[in-house]
C-alpha cells in the first residue's frame, strides 16, 4: 500500500504469469510434491510476512512516503505473490486443463489474466484503505491476517 500502483500491477503481472507457466508447463511435476510440505511452507511464508509487518519500526512507517522505490515496490509485490501459494486449486486446474485441452497457450493466458483480474481488485482495495485508515491501523490488520491465513493454512494439514 505504500508502493507506487503501476509498479505493483506490473510486478503483479510477471509473478502471476510465471506461477501460471509453472502450474501450465510443469504441473505434473508440482503434483508429486507432498500436499503437506506444500501447504508448510505456504504457512510459513504467511506468518513470516505478518512478523515483518508486525516488527517493523514505527519511526520508519511515519516517514515513508507513498511513492517509494519502484524497483523496491516491484521487488516486494513479486516475491510475495510468487512465493506463496502454490499448488493451489487454480494451478491444478490449469495443469488438468492444459493436459485435457493440448491449448497450454490458451490455458497460460486465461489463468494469468483470471489471477491478475483478483489481483487489481485487491490493490483497488488497498489503494481506497490506505486513503482512510492510518497506515498504524493498516499495518497491525494487514499483520494479523496473514496470522490468520496462516493458520487457516496449517489447519488444512489437520483437515485432510
Amino acid at each position: 500500500m505504500r508502493f507506487s500502483v503501476f509498479s505493483i500491477v506490473c510486478a503483479m503481472t510477471v509473478a502471476f504469469a510465471a506461477k501460471m507457466f509453472v502450474a501450465v508447463w510443469l504441473g505434473k511435476f508440482l503434483l508429486l510434491l507432498s500436499p503437506v510440505s506444500t501447504t508448510v511452507i505456504s504457512a510459513a511464508i504467511f506468518f513470516l510476512s505478518a512478523a515483518l509487518i508486525w516488527c517493523k519500526d514505527e519511526e520508519k512507517i511515519d516517514s515513508d512516503s507513498q511513492v517509494s522505490s519502484k524497483t523496491s515496490g516491484a521487488l516486494v509485490a513479486f516475491a510475495s505473490l510468487v512465493f506463496c501459494e502454490w499448488i493451489d486449486p487454480g494451478q491444478i486446474s490449469a495443469s488438468v486443463l492444459t493436459a485435457q485441452s493440448n491449448l497450454p497457450f490458451a490455458v497460460w493466458i486465461g489463468g494469468t489474466l483470471a489471477l491478475l483480474t483478483k489481483g487489481v481488485l485487491a490493490l483497488l482495495i488497498g489503494v481506497t484503505l490506505r486513503n482512510k485508515i492510518p497506515a498504524m491501523a493498516l499495518r497491525k490488520i494487514a499483520a494479523t491476517s496473514f496470522a490468520i491465513i496462516g493458520l487457516f493454512s496449517l489447519g488444512r494439514l489437520f483437515i485432510r
